[in-house]
């Protein structure tokens, strides 16, 4: 296969934004006392911490100016930070990180090829990743697996494998297979369930058309179902293959929750189904979007968020779930805003008030604070701010542009990028 080097444009890498459900009102855990940290943020790219008990920052990992944001992923104990480069020509394409001592394990050697798709086990004890290599033609998407025990290394499927999802017993990953000759028509298009030892096939949930276009496979934290669906609002596939669909384990039945188009759903954590769809025409074409809840049995549907323009590249993800609270964004060249919505209220809450562009909004785990960066003079800047409406803090300015990532965890560390280009909404790539 070709080499395949991520390139987006400025607003798609700078709309990544994993928001969050929040806790707000009656029965709130007492606010969290935000630490301002050094008033002159980070002068070189880097991966960073910012430690929310304390306002100080170290780097994690050095980056080139060419790398961008790294896909990364936290383990479920906040102990690791696995992280896949963007340009790993001599450096090892995926590192694990400890973060107590800083020191990094090599996953792959240099120049080997790209990882993508990170996924801990739900033990924390190995992590799965979708591979595509550099030199082989023939591995563009193997699933492999790494033993954070020992660092070995093992393929479960050689080739055209993606959307890994750890079964809640962390004894299978499922995952979405490709036909050989992608043929998306072709029963060959399979979404199974691997051992996660020997990589055979333990159950077959889907073939045909369409399994190859959906974007995403969550499991319920029970294990009762697996939602999966979407082929999203801009991405190429077959005709009637979008929607929202669960997979009984149980049983085997497999419920549509909706037939519009759809992107990848999340789990909630009061057991419902989240997910973005289309809801109706734009004036110029495009379908507005809804987020909708859904119980996974199909017996009820709720619209929360109706009437978000269907904006390209969007922010991502658009919504987030946490203690039954709902946070998203919006993303245009005219403004960028991140909204709450608390359970069983139609009442939105504008948490960036006084700031034009919030770009990148996270949530801690807890739901108590939201962090994002700005844009044009502000890109440099990261900003927290408790999520019941308290006053917005900020923790450093003045760095190269600033992607925030995920909180850990346990809620100790927000990472974020430092990057350098300007973060300007409306900017070409």
């Amino acid at each position: 296969m070709a080499r395949h080097v991520v390139r987006v444009s400025l607003l798609l890498a700078l709309s990544i934004a994993m928001l969050s459900l929040a806790p707000h009102g009656a029965g709130m855990a007492a606010a969290r006392t935000l630490v301002a940290g050094s008033p002159a943020g980070p002068q070189q790219p880097g991966l960073y911490l910012y430690d929310l008990g304390t306002g100080s920052v170290r780097q994690i990992l050095p980056l080139t100016e060419s790398d961008g944001m790294p896909q990364y992923a936290w383990s479920p104990d906040g102990s690791r930070l696995a992280v896949a480069l963007n340009e790993p020509d001599t450096r090892s394409p995926l590192q694990v990180i400890d973060v107590a001592s800083g020191s990094a394990a090599s996953v792959l050697p240099s120049g080997s090829g790209y990882a993508s798709q990170l996924r801990w086990s739900p033990g924390g004890d190995r992590l799965a990743f979708v591979f595509a290599s550099t030199s082989d033609p023939n591995v563009s998407s193997a699933l492999r697996v790494w033993s954070a025990a020992d660092g070995s290394l093992q393929t479960l499927v050689p080739n055209l494998a993606s959307f890994p999802a750890w079964t809640p017993d962390g004894s299978g990953i499922t995952v979405s297979l490709l036909d050989p000759t992608f043929d998306l028509t072709s029963a060959n298009n399979r979404i199974v369930t691997v051992d996660a030892t020997s990589g055979a096939i333990t159950q077959t949930i889907l073939s045909g058309s369409g399994a190859a276009c959906q974007l995403g496979l969550a499991w319920s934290p029970d294990g009762a179902y697996l939602a999966y669906g979407g082929h999203g609002f801009h991405e190429g596939c077959l005709p009637d293959t979008g929607g929202v669909y669960t997979w009984n384990a149980a049983t085997g039945a497999t419920t549509q929750l909706t037939a519009q188009t759809a992107e990848a759903p999340v789990w909630s954590a009061d057991g419902t189904v989240l997910a973005a769809v289309a809801s109706g025409a734009d004036q110029s074409g495009p379908s507005r979007i809804a987020i909708q809840k859904f119980q996974p049995d199909g017996s009820g549907t709720q619209t929360l968020v109706d009437g978000l323009a269907n904006d390209f590249p969007p922010p991502r993800p658009r919504f987030q779930s946490a203690n039954s609270e709902l946070i998203y964004s919006t993303l245009s060249c005219s403004g960028a805003d991140v909204w709450a919505l608390d359970p069983g209220s139609t009442q939105l809450r504008k948490l960036n008030a006084g700031m034009k562009y919030a770009i990148g909004a996270h949530l801690s785990p807890d739901g108590q604070t939201a962090a994002w960066t700005g844009a044009g003079p502000d890109a440099g800047t990261l900003v927290l701010a408790p999520v019941d409406g308290g006053p917005a803090m900020t923790a450093f300015s003045g760095a190269l542009s600033v992607v925030p990532g995920d909180f850990s965890p346990d809620g100790r560390w927000l990472l974020f990028g430092t990057i350098s280009y300007p973060n300007d909404p409306c900017a070409g790539p």
